[in-house]
Formats: structure tokens, sequence, C-alpha cells
């Protein structure tokens, strides 16, 4: 198991598929919208990376970028999302940090993430994290197939992403 990156106690692991974890699957439905109970879209999002989220020796939640989207050196999240029994520990801005710094290395200067309209708290949780809605749509179509309609946020300003 390799490490792609981390930040203060949370490791960014390459994940094959969505980990069998029916926490993190709750996750994902509440990224929809609360209490969501249909079948959730397919995660197949074209040139996107999925890294399973660890702390504590645990897997804890999934995080889903998608280099060189909506332009060369950009990069968009397309999954943040962490398993309801691991919230408050602010698990997901860490490996937010992890994945700007890891990507910021590589030469991406522009970050983007997309929440479905619906899901109030990945909103609030974007714009805590230092991204503000973009308005309009970015030239590419969006990053997955959702019904209910994406909501694009852009980083908000260059931010420290280089120390522990």
């Amino acid at each position: 198991m390799s490490v792609w990156a981390r930040h203060r106690g949370v490791a960014l692991v390459s994940a094959q598929g969505v980990p069998g974890d029916a926490g993190i699957a709750h996750a994902l439905a509440d990224g929809l919208e609360r209490g969501y109970s249909g079948e959730l879209p397919t995660l197949d999002v074209p040139d996107a990376e999925f890294f399973a989220v660890r702390a504590g020796g645990a897997t804890v939640g999934l995080l889903g970028v998608a280099q060189g989207s909506p332009t060369e050196d950009a990069a968009t999240f397309v999954v943040i999302a962490i398993a309801p029994q691991q919230r408050g520990h602010a698990y997901g801005a860490r490996a937010l940090l992890a994945a700007e710094r890891r990507l910021r290395r590589e030469g991406v200067r522009d970050f983007y993430a997309v929440v479905p309209r619906s899901n109030g708290r990945g909103l609030y949780f974007l714009l805590r994290a230092g991204y503000s809605p973009s308005p309009g749509q970015p030239e590419r179509a969006q990053p997955w197939d959702c019904e209910i309609g994406l909501t694009w946020f852009r980083a908000a300003g260059l931010r420290e992403t280089d120390g522990e």
C-alpha cells in the first residue's frame, strides 16, 4: 500500500474502486443529499484517480480527483466523502490539503471541486476550505453523471499548502 500524499495524520492511498465499507457508502449517499436511499451514481469519471483516506490505520473516506480538468494546469476534486462515524476530525480538510500539496508539486495551478446541488454539507465544507462558487461551468462537461446537477467551486486564492 503506497501513500500518494499525506498531511497531519491523514494519508491518501490509491483505491481501486470504492472501498467496501458501509460508512463510506453512506457518506457517498449523503454526498448526494442527506437521507438519500436510491442507487448511487457511478464514480466512473474519465481521467479521475480515487484515493482511500486513511487515518489511525483505518480507511475513513474517499477522495477523487481529475487532473487536467477543466484545463491542462488544473485539477477538479470530484469526491470528498468521509464516513459519518469518522466526521468531526477534519479528515476531509486534511485530505484536500494533502492532495493540493501533491498536485501543486506536479504543476497544478488551479483547483476546482464539484458538489451536487442538494448536498448542503458539501457546499458548506468547500466554503470553509477556501473555495468559492465558480460562476458558470468550466468549458469541459460535468466530471460525472449527476441528475441533480453540480455546483462548481474554485479555490479562492493561493493557500499555503507546502508545510506540515
